[in-house]
């Protein structure tokens, strides 16, 4: 791919008023930001990205515009392209978002000819207000996510479409098919089936429309809008065995083996890559969410630690390179900094690989010393909060096995198991254990 040439430009401007600003952006005129992957800049007078380089297969662009909340980008391929392909944005009034299209070179169109492309003449012409693409340098300013391949080395096109099927303009996605949408406001299929649970579709009214339409949609198992993430439900029966509860509670081995079998056309790590890009490019709850929910499968694993320690190293790896591109306003919003310690501080699993590895090889020293940086990483980050390093309560889980329609196992007490001094509220918790209970 050559460049991304913004035309339309006038049209954007004629609907913004208002400044905005941000880090890692380009910022157009003041009005809107733009941004390729996260390290480029641009100057006032802005009319595309060129030079883009073609050895990286996947790129992000990002916009977020002054008189809209939402924060949207797309996904695009280059892996299928031969030759250099150069494509548009298009300013849609209607939307009030960019829209892209691929660039056709036809001479024979004359000037004034606005069509599905942009003429050559036309646009050769911008060439000279484009910015080249900072990922061509190895400079230290130089984008990461053309030198840290563990930004998106386990990536597909195939992982994106599937995950981001559910989230298409139909039209745009048959138009361009190199391209996937994607926003801020994106939920999980798991959001939406537990705002289904809220509404007893039964007893709303036919005449309500949205209620009908979100019936229909459950009917039919369809679920518009959502990304399809893999259900990570840790108390949920796929989860938790009967008469194995207290094992598949503290061990995820289990759980994590039967979602690595499940043919969903996903891999766990490329997931884990595109929800982390999802969450420092648009903000994404619902890719926070499952972000933690795959660190703490992958790090409640026994058999992980026990028996695969390439795949844990290069997990530890990917999550390292996350972390230090993580920009630093991000972390107290969207870290659950307690399930990071409760993952990497407190989980007996890394100091039994640590001592049962006696070997000294260089395997066992590169997960030492990953573990080492991540655990000073989240230290810093609990004496910057200044949290409790202990938690004053702990949870009393009840399976319910009864009810052949309950799927979870739900906590329902919360209590303190040690607390005569209830005047020294730093005093720690022991937790006698987990119990369970048929009801």
């Amino acid at each position: 791919m050559r460049c991304i040439l913004f035309n339309n430009i006038d049209d954007y401007f004629d609907c913004n008023t208002k400044n905005t600003g941000s880090s890692f952006t380009i910022n157009l005129n003041n009005n809107t930001i733009f941004t390729i992957d996260n390290s480029n800049k641009a100057q006032r007078q802005f009319y595309g990205i060129k030079n883009i380089n073609n050895s990286i297969k996947l790129h992000f662009i990002q916009f977020i515009h002054s008189h809209s909340e939402v924060c949207y980008g797309y996904w695009l391929n280059t892996c299928d392209s031969a030759t250099p392909t150069d494509y548009g944005f298009r300013y849609n009034k209607n939307t009030e978002k960019f829209e892209p299209y691929e660039i056709i070179e036809n001479t024979s169109k004359e000037d004034g000819m606005h069509d599905e492309y942009y003429y050559v003449k036309k646009y050769y012409g911008y060439l000279d207000y484009m910015v080249n693409y900072v990922g061509n340098n190895n400079s230290e300013n130089s984008s990461a996510w053309g030198k840290d391949t563990y930004l998106l080395n386990h990536i597909t096109w195939k992982n994106l479409c599937f995950i981001l099927k559910n989230y298409q303009n139909i039209s745009t996605f048959t138009c361009v098919p190199k391209w996937l949408y994607c926003d801020s406001y994106m939920c999980s299929i798991e959001e939406y089936k537990r705002l289904e649970s809220k509404i007893d579709l039964r007893q709303t009214s036919a005449h309500n429309k949205a209620t009908k339409g979100l019936k229909n949609d459950v009917n039919n198992k369809v679920y518009p809008g959502t990304v399809d993430y893999t259900l990570i439900n840790f108390k949920s029966k796929d989860a938790i065995r009967n008469k194995m509860e207290m094992c598949d509670y503290l061990d995820k081995s289990y759980y994590l083996k039967k979602l690595m079998n499940v043919d969903n056309n996903n891999n766990l790590l490329g997931e884990f890559q595109i929800c982390f890009i999802h969450v420092i490019m648009l903000g994404n709850y619902a890719s926070s969410l499952q972000w933690h929910n795959i660190i703490e499968l992958i790090m409640k694993s026994k058999d992980v630690f026990d028996g695969n320690l390439n795949y844990i190293t290069m997990f530890l790896e990917i999550f390292m390179v996350q972390l230090k591109s993580l920009p630093q306003e991000y972390k107290e919003n969207l870290i659950n900094i307690q399930c990071l310690k409760k993952c990497f501080i407190e989980n007996e699993y890394i100091n039994e690989t640590i001592i049962g590895n006696t070997t000294g090889s260089n395997k066992i020293a590169r997960f030492e010393s990953l573990i080492n940086f991540l655990r000073n990483y989240i230290s810093d980050i609990l004496q910057e909060e200044e949290t409790d390093e202990y938690s004053d309560t702990t949870e009393k889980l009840i399976c319910n096995n009864n009810n052949n329609n309950n799927e979870e196992y739900d906590v329902i007490q919360i209590w303190n198991v040690d607390s005569d001094d209830s005047d020294d509220e730093y005093k720690p918790t022991v937790v006698s254990g987990v119990y369970h209970q048929s009801v």
